[in-house]
C-alpha cells in the first residue's frame, strides 16, 4: 500500500484514511497533534493526517505487526493546508 507523506518548511504528515486506522485497531490512539478531513469528492473518506513523529511511528508499527507493507510518496509545498484542517479527535470522525 502506498500513502502520501505531505511536508511542508516546518512539519510532515502521512494521509491515511481512518477505515485503516479503525482496521489496525488504533483509531482511539492517534493524537490531537494529528489533523483529520472527510474529503467531498471522494464519496465522503475521511483521512486522518498523522503527524511525522509519534502517530506516524504509532501507524508504521501497526502496519508492520500486521504484516501491512507500506510505502510513500513524498509531496513537499511550501505552506501545507493541513494546518487549516480540525485536530484529530477519534469521537469525531
Amino acid at each position: 500500500m502506498q500513502i502520501d507523506y505531505i511536508t511542508d518548511s516546518g512539519h510532515g504528515w502521512f494521509k491515511v484514511s481512518v477505515a485503516l486506522l479503525r482496521k489496525l485497531g488504533i483509531k482511539e490512539k492517534i493524537s490531537h497533534y494529528s489533523y483529520m478531513r472527510r474529503e467531498s469528492g471522494k464519496n465522503g473518506i475521511a483521512y486522518a493526517y498523522l503527524e511525522e513523529d509519534c502517530d506516524a511511528s504509532l501507524f508504521f508499527a501497526a502496519c508492520q505487526q500486521a504484516g501491512l507493507p507500506v510505502s510513500y510518496r513524498e509531496r513537499n509545498c511550501s505552506r501545507s493546508r493541513i494546518r487549516n484542517y480540525d485536530s484529530y479527535s477519534a469521537g469525531r470522525i
